[in-house]
């Protein structure tokens, strides 16, 4: 069955599908400083990618960069957090 544009609850999502942000709920902002609030406000309107399905099927989301430091280690800085099915659009099947 083909989602791609359509916003569904059921279990449809895979790790690597292309979804659209719609909204956050507001438990997850709750005990988030207000950088991390703004952050993820940010991502509402965004594409990105689904990083890792959980045990209880929630979907992660992640955005980041990989930063080369002068002594010839890397470091990841990002984030990652949760949304529900309900808060997002598939955009493209992996």
């Amino acid at each position: 069955m083909d989602n791609v544009g359509k916003i569904v609850s059921d279990p449809v999502y895979e790790v690597g599908d292309v979804i659209r942000i719609l909204s956050v709920g507001d438990w997850l902002l709750t005990d988030l400083l207000q950088l991390e609030q703004k952050g993820i406000r940010a991502c509402v309107g965004k594409e990105m990618s689904i990083t890792e399905i959980d045990k209880w099927g929630g979907i992660w989301v992640g955005f980041g960069e990989t930063i080369d430091e002068l002594d010839g280690t890397s470091t990841y800085q990002g984030q990652s957090f949760i949304v529900e099915p309900d808060r997002i659009e598939l955009l493209q099947q992996s």
